[in-house]
């Protein structure tokens, strides 16, 4: 691995940052566990909040609301995957969605950041891979991204931090220093993920975080969206 001055490795959230499901996620989610576990569980599930944790740990709180214990879980996973990639699928291409889009901004920010000989690009997402693949797919987003961290790479979204920095160093040979990494998201939990690694953090108010949460986060930089372009690649870039 070889040290490369000028690059930054961004790393960036999917739901509410890069794009909106409509709920899909969180519609596939319920939909596996009840088929897996305890049909009728959703009022179980509307009282988790999702925003910011790993689907992993969304799972294990509806369980937990539901007194459903961790060994069930566990022997149930790979079954659950499956469940929740066929639902998900089936949600994310339901014609009659109208509300699933990329957010403002983002397209324009990947394809400038792709231009680039001086950034690398990767996810930082408590999505699992394969919920995380059919997301980008359904918006042709996936090509921009060759790895990164995953809601299955560690229990919480601290440690996903860390596993999406080593991945990226691995596939692209370039030792990324700590300060040369910029996290995007959406919620308060992005932002300390990122403070935790001393990493810098870069947040937008496209998600569904509690009025108040970004600001009190303190980011090294907040915006409405990533409408202008030129604004968040100086922040990506400065020294």
């Amino acid at each position: 691995m070889v040290p490369f001055m000028c690059a930054r490795l961004v790393l960036f959230d999917i739901d509410g940052t890069l794009v909106d499901c409509g709920g899909a996620g969180r519609r596939a989610l319920v939909g596996a566990f009840e088929q897996l576990f305890r049909p009728g569980s959703v009022s179980a599930a509307m009282l988790v909040p999702f925003a910011g944790k790993t689907d992993f740990r969304i799972f294990r709180e509806i369980a937990h609301a539901l007194g459903i214990k961790s060994q069930r879980l566990a022997k149930k996973r790979a079954e659950f995957e499956r469940a929740y990639e066929l639902a998900l699928h089936r949600e994310l291409h339901d014609g009659e969605d109208t509300t699933q889009r990329v957010l403002p901004g983002v397209l324009t920010l990947l394809e400038k950041l792709a231009a680039r000989d001086d950034a690398r690009v990767g996810l930082l997402t408590g999505n699992i891979p394969l919920g995380a693949r059919l997301k980008l797919e359904r918006f042709d987003l996936d090509r921009f991204f060759e790895g990164g961290g995953f809601g299955d790479d560690a229990r919480n979204r601290r440690g996903v931090a860390r596993a999406a920095r080593e991945d990226m160093q691995r596939r692209t040979g370039i030792d990324f220093a700590p300060d040369d990494v910029v996290v995007f998201g959406d919620t308060d939990e992005d932002v300390d993920c990122a403070r935790h690694n001393g990493f810098r953090a870069v947040a937008v108010e496209t998600g569904w975080a509690e009025p108040g949460s970004l600001e009190a986060a303190k980011p090294d930089a907040l915006f409405r969206d990533l409408s202008d372009t030129d604004a968040v690649l100086e922040t990506i870039f400065a020294e």
